[in-house]
């Protein structure tokens, strides 16, 4: 038996041993449920304008018997300071923004308190953008799973957006929760209009510090345990609705 998720960073970010990791411990679970072996094939999950054709060519290559969609908060509710310079298309801006997105994706600095503080002073409405907007993430998340739904043998688990740990003053991080409970909640009407399994998310499901990396974004071997419970009861329950009578 195969999934094909549509995963995160924490898939594969760090040094934590796949044994550790939500997708292989949710998989376990789900082999324990339907007497199955299961084999996970991760993707990645971002809504780009293609993202539903290339879920399809994904789908004819693979064939696999679950589609696991994880919707992710950093796409609507992570703001970059990188990305805002990226964008202003100013002289210079191109490498200064290079400079931002590889020094947030290096440990040696990212985990740094400097580089949180500095994190701090940036995060706000004037100097920070967003990724995507949460309409347009759902509308390119409902292409994908109308294309998934068009394959009838297929089931499908859709993971709503968690929580982050957002850097800057208590106004800021409620804009930014804003945005992220508004996909939350869009997705969740959406997956009930569609009869698709979901889990969603509210505030106070933000991992704690001691279930995070250094740099309080990605989990630890803690915060992977925590989320496998989580995909794995939307996965069983797309399970069990694709297969009556099955994992019972």
């Amino acid at each position: 038996m195969k999934v094909l998720r549509y995963g995160i960073s924490d898939d594969e970010f760090g040094e934590l041993p796949a044994e550790q990791r939500s997708w292989h411990l949710a998989a376990r679970r789900l082999e324990e449920l339907t007497g199955q072996p299961w084999e996970t094939v991760i993707k990645r999950s971002w809504p780009g304008s293609a993202w539903s054709e290339e879920v399809e060519r994904d789908i004819a290559e693979e064939r696999p018997d679950m589609v696991a969609l994880l919707c992710v908060a950093f796409w609507v509710s992570y703001p970059s300071a990188p990305l805002k310079v990226h964008r202003s298309r100013l002289p210079g801006t191109h490498q200064l923004a290079r400079f931002g997105f590889w020094a947030a994706s290096k440990p040696l600095l990212g985990d740094r308190w400097f580089f949180h503080a500095a994190r701090r002073l940036v995060n706000r409405e004037a100097t920070a953008a967003f990724f995507f907007e949460p309409e347009v993430a759902l509308a390119r998340v409902e292409q994908v799973i109308r294309v998934v739904l068009r394959h009838e043998d297929i089931a499908l688990a859709v993971r709503g957006p968690l929580p982050l740990s957002i850097a800057g003053s208590g106004h800021f991080r409620a804009i930014c929760e804003a945005r992220r409970a508004a996909l939350d909640q869009g997705l969740a009407e959406l997956c009930r209009s569609l009869h698709v399994e979901y889990i969603g998310f509210d505030a106070a499901a933000a991992h704690p510090r001691d279930e995070l990396l250094g740099d309080r974004i990605h989990v630890n071997a803690r915060g992977h345990t925590r989320r496998a419970g989580q995909e794995f009861d939307v996965m069983a329950r797309a399970w069990k609705s694709h297969h009556p009578g099955s994992g019972n």
